[in-house]
């Protein structure tokens, strides 16, 4: 095959390749943390919310024109990018954001931006290439050292790691700083190899761009010691070949501070990189270990980079299939050249383990492989071994093993990709529904989201993207001035804070609760369907109907506010035997005309007694006036079998006597309290749920049955400091029992 064919080949099949990675963001739209970037990039701000309501019509500050990048200033160039400052990635998404807008009208709105990041990836894979090419050549002879390069950067452009910084706007700095340092390394290394000064005075000149992109030019010196230890005039004694690459690290090191300087003349602070804040926060109490914990699951993800989430074991075994066949080569290799490929695995482990460095205080999960920027570095680094050891053999298997591997790789990025795709749904469906609730239920109305989606395949959705759902830079509204007055809470917290006397303050202005139709069930006992709904909070009304009746599995006519009452109480005839559960059914007006809940069956006093606990059912407390309740269940035979008497009450019944835990370091233990005799049979569980009824902040802990008796909340009083950080009173302490999913009682304390 000619030369010019081989080139082709390889050209198509990388086109190829890249193509089946990322073919999922083609079709993927804006995530909450792109929207928040844009919003920057295109010099919009989100001006403070009043606390009057009629106020809110006023502030027409979100109407301004976006700004041309040539009118930022230093500090808002350094906000655009992100926490970690860059003024190159601000001004490179200030650029993209008056190029391209913020994507109204268009079917695909992220991908021009999506585009960008892929090429900056393809110009730091090429990068990589030529830096592999050129470290091998002196070892191993022109061609293996093409072909090593080429497979390098051909692995590294289609690493399923590098998914995360091509789909989000946020990796923009992490792609620029690793296409200028690579490219630096290049020049540096063509420098030394042929000594020539030209291209050293390029290098530094891209060093200086890679330090002003992003932090990942903090491994550029570490980087180009190494090489010019290992390739930069080989044959020069060692002493020799360590001071110049020491010199070569304090010159370089030099540059990529510069970044910092000027970061701190324009904000008046000092600037700390966040890689050297990791490092730091090392030396808190427990650090260390913890990244040693997480060390081994980090390199197992980079070299084995399957999304479980997506592709399950199978991924997994295919991962681990290429990986063995990418190193074999160079094993078999190492049998004839040990010194050369000893060498080179050492300078391989090495570079590995700094590219560690960049986020080793935080851990990644594997079911969140698919937005796990941390571990780019490590699979730059990883895609230059694994390029050199596929092409360490001759013959035909120096092309086809490179092939192979790539490839293999691809349909894992791919896979890796598909998350990122769900998620922009995802967001796109939230943004409709509450457009729609604030069409329906007004524009000064608060919304409160109820679990929005904050895991999506392993991608957050909205991210801190929350105040810009609506804005109209991407509604493309231009009545839309108002500020979106919306906050998120989780249903649990919601369910537990309309217990608190707090929740009145929902009622004094108006609210929105934007509710997950799945977690709302019918009258059947089913979800009642998908997406969201919207109910406006009014304050409960007492009714004026009977609350409790008797003979009959059917109420008379109620007039009752689910807000006003929790829990309903039911009481079989002394024939009825047996612990099926049961349901209740009711109706009300609406928007919620229906609902049910499941309840418990206990042995009391020769009686089946039932609890149904309906504050802790969304269709209950989202209804508004109850007018009838209906019973159901195997005990319940409506041809045959009546209640003997029922009852709404308060709350469920609580326990004795809840007195304050006594706190065992981060624990807290909780005596003399132990589950009812007459429970049902089967899985009896304990939780505890910690609420700050003042600014919602919420947790819960599951509580262990010691076997004397005692009950154990793993890391209560760790949770409880956290949510009280702030100093904000009180704090609220419920602790309930369960069998199985269904709360049978539950004890409240306020601290």
């Amino acid at each position: 095959m000619s030369s010019r064919l081989r080139l082709l080949a390889l050209v198509l099949v990388s086109a190829a390749w890249v193509a089946t990675a990322y073919e999922p963001l083609v079709r993927a739209g804006f995530t909450g943390g792109d929207l928040e970037r844009l919003a920057r990039a295109g010099g919009w701000h989100l001006p403070s919310l009043p606390s009057e309501p009629e106020r809110r019509g006023r502030q027409s500050e979100l109407s301004e024109p976006a700004r041309a990048p040539i009118e930022f200033d230093g500090r808002e160039l350094l906000r655009v990018a992100g926490p970690e400052g860059s003024f190159l990635a601000g001004y490179s998404l200030a650029t993209s954001h008056w190029l391209w807008g913020s994507g109204v009208g268009r079917v695909d709105p992220a991908l021009p931006y999506r585009a960008e990041n892929l090429a900056l990836l393809l110009a730091a894979a090429a990068g990589l290439g030529q830096c592999v090419r050129r470290l091998l050549m002196p070892w191993t002879g022109s061609e293996q050292a093409r072909l090593g390069g080429w497979a390098a950067g051909l692995v590294f452009a289609v690493h399923p790691a590098c998914v995360a910084s091509v789909a989000s706007l946020e990796g923009r700095a992490d792609l620029l700083a690793l296409a200028f340092s690579t490219w630096s390394a290049v020049h540096f290394l063509r420098a030394r190899q042929e000594r020539l000064a030209g291209p050293m005075l390029v290098s530094i000149a891209l060093a200086v761009f890679a330090a002003f992109s992003g932090e990942l030019a903090f491994g550029l010196p570490f980087a180009l010691a190494l090489a010019e230890g290992l390739s930069a005039h080989r044959y020069r004694p060692k002493h020799r070949r360590l001071r110049t690459a020491l010199n070569t690290f304090a010159v370089f090191f030099g540059v990529t501070v510069l970044n910092g300087v000027a970061i701190a003349s324009v904000t008046g602070h000092s600037y700390l990189p966040e890689v050297a804040l990791g490092l730091v926060r090392l030396y808190e109490t427990g650090g260390v270990l913890d990244a040693l914990t997480w060390l081994p699951e980090k390199i197992g993800l980079v070299l084995l980079p399957a999304n479980p989430r997506v592709l399950g074991v199978l991924g997994f075994v295919l991962s681990g299939v290429l990986l063995l066949a990418a190193l074999q080569p160079a094993l078999f290799a190492a049998r004839s050249a040990p010194r050369l490929w000893g060498g080179v695995l050492l300078w391989w482990v090495l570079a590995f383990a700094f590219a560690l460095l960049f986020g080793v205080d935080r851990n990644v999960d594997p079911a969140r492989l698919a937005g796990a920027r941390e571990l780019l570095p490590a699979a730059f680094v990883a895609a230059g071994g694994l390029g050199s050891a596929a092409t360490a053999m001759g013959g035909v298997r120096r092309w086809l093993l490179p092939a192979g591997l790539t490839f293999g790789l691809a349909v894992l990025a791919n896979a890796n990709a598909q998350p990122w795709a769900e998620a922009s749904r995802a967001l796109e469906e939230l943004r409709a529904d509450v457009r729609a609730a604030r069409e329906e239920h007004g524009r000064d109305a608060a919304l409160l989201l109820l679990d929005p989606p904050r895991d999506v395949g392993g991608i957050d959705p909205l991210g801190p993207g929350l105040p810009w759902l609506l804005h109209p830079v991407f509604a493309g509204v231009e009545g839309e001035s108002e500020p979106l007055h919306v906050r998120e809470l989780s249903q649990a917290a919601f369910l537990s804070l309309l217990r608190q006397p707090e929740a009145r303050e929902l009622f004094a202005e108006p609210t929105v609760v934007l509710y997950p139709r799945a977690a709302v069930l019918g009258a059947d006992g089913w979800a009642t369907g998908r997406g969201r709904g919207a109910v406006r909070l009014l304050g409960p009304v007492p009714g004026a109907g009977p609350t409790g009746w008797m003979g009959s599995v059917r109420s008379p006519e109620l007039d009752v506010d689910p807000l006003e009452w929790g829990a309903l109480r039911a009481v079989l005839p002394p024939s009825a035997v047996g612990f099926e559960p049961a349901l209740v059914r009711w109706s009300a007006s609406a928007p919620l005309a229906e609902g049910a809940a499941l309840g418990v069956w206990s042995s009391a006093a020769g009686r089946r007694v039932g609890w149904f606990d309906l504050s802790s059912s969304l269709a209950w407390r989202l209804g508004r006036r109850v007018t009838g309740l209906e019973f159901s269940g195997e005990l319940l035979e409506l041809e045959r079998a009546e209640l003997e008497r029922a009852e709404l009450v308060r709350d469920l019944q609580g326990f004795a006597e809840l007195g304050d835990p006594r706190r065992d370091g981060a624990d807290w233990h909780f005596e003399g309290l132990a589950a009812p005799i007459g429970l049902p049979p089967g899985e009896t569980t304990w939780r505890l749920l910690l609420l700050c009824p003042n600014d919602w902040r919420f947790g819960q802990v599951a509580v262990q049955v010691e076997p004397n008796g005692v009950l154990v909340a793993r890391g209560a009083q760790t949770l409880a400091q956290e949510i009280s950080e702030r100093g904000s009173k009180p704090l609220v302490v419920e602790l309930e029992l369960l069998v199985g999913d269904l709360v049978v009682q539950r004890g409240t304390l306020r601290r």
